[in-house]
């Protein structure tokens, strides 16, 4: 048997000394860090997953972004221009399946960013563009209303209290921390790419995938490459599909790398391709990245 502190099990005189014993052994084990843990001890994976993201934990949000820190990172500049665009029109009426209605939707390819070519393809296979043909448009909807910046009111579209709020200037910052927290703490990130199997276990350990990213990305490096680094082998296997040998990597990808792209948090360079549906590219951490998310350990 091997001996822990100089002591086996056998050699114990009373109980309160056994408990004593098996105590500090898994005190021990707590402190050991573990390589499937990504060097963490399994005391700091608690404290880390447990946090808050704000006043507890290792992992905190930098609240004090300033506008320039910010910069022109695309969910942002999309909320700020969709907002606006309600606030301007007083509102914005919904379709009888609850929906932005084509006109508005219209307004938003014109106005907000989408990534090169995705308004052609979209206009080349759709004669008339409903919100569900834009996918990401909806997506974008969907956060502005579970971040409670936006909701539907007598048939509209409106502007909620903090909504005009953090259309203010000198918001930017505060605005950028509200979505950043809905998508990663209170969206369903299977709905990010068109539902499909649910990722509790994503989900809950999000903390340790951005852990994780902050060292695995500071290079270019493809996204689904990185999907297998960033998360444990439990939650990817969660996300595996016999019928699919890409499933995992892609569902990854899709519900962690690709909205951390909207925020600025990781830049995205394209690869050659002819489909701008279905284009390869490679990602890094960008100086926001360290900005923002600081870990404490």
């Amino acid at each position: 048997m091997i001996k822990v502190f100089d002591q086996t099990p056998d050699e114990f005189e009373s109980l309160e000394e056994a408990q004593a014993f098996f105590e500090r052994a898994t005190a021990a084990y707590n402190r050991q860090p573990q390589d499937e843990l990504g060097g963490l001890s399994p005391a700091q994976m608690h404290d880390l997953l447990q946090g808050d993201w704000f006043t507890t934990g290792p992992l905190r949000l930098n609240l004090e972004l300033e506008p320039d820190d910010v910069g022109d990172a695309d969910l942002p500049v999309n909320a700020r221009i969709f907002l606006t665009a309600v606030q301007e029109a007083g509102g914005i009426k919904a379709t009888a399946t609850g929906n932005l209605p084509r006109a508005f939707v219209a307004l938003m390819l014109e106005r907000q960013r989408f990534p090169a070519g995705y308004v052609e393809e979209i206009r080349r296979y759709n004669k008339t563009i409903n919100e569900d043909d834009v996918y990401v448009l909806h997506v974008w909807r969907v956060i502005l209303e579970l971040a409670k910046l936006v909701r539907r009111f007598r048939g509209k579209f409106v502007l909620r209290p903090a909504g005009r709020e953090l259309l203010a200037e000198g918001q930017a910052g505060t605005l950028y921390v509200r979505l950043f927290r809905t998508v990663f703490r209170e969206l369903n990130l299977a709905y990010l790419n068109g539902g499909g199997p649910e990722s509790p276990g994503l989900q809950h350990t999000i903390a340790l995938s951005l852990y994780r990213l902050s060292t695995a990305a500071r290079d270019w490096r493809d996204p689904e490459e990185l999907a297998g680094e960033v998360v444990l082998p439990e939650v990817y296997d969660e996300m595996v599909d016999p019928q699919w040998d890409d499933a995992a990597p892609f569902r990854i990808a899709t519900r962690l790398v690709e909205p951390l792209v909207w925020f600025g948090l990781l830049e995205r360079r394209d690869l050659p391709s002819p489909n701008s549906f279905d284009r390869p590219y490679e990602v890094r951490k960008t100086a926001l990245f360290d900005r923002f998310i600081r870990f404490r350990f």
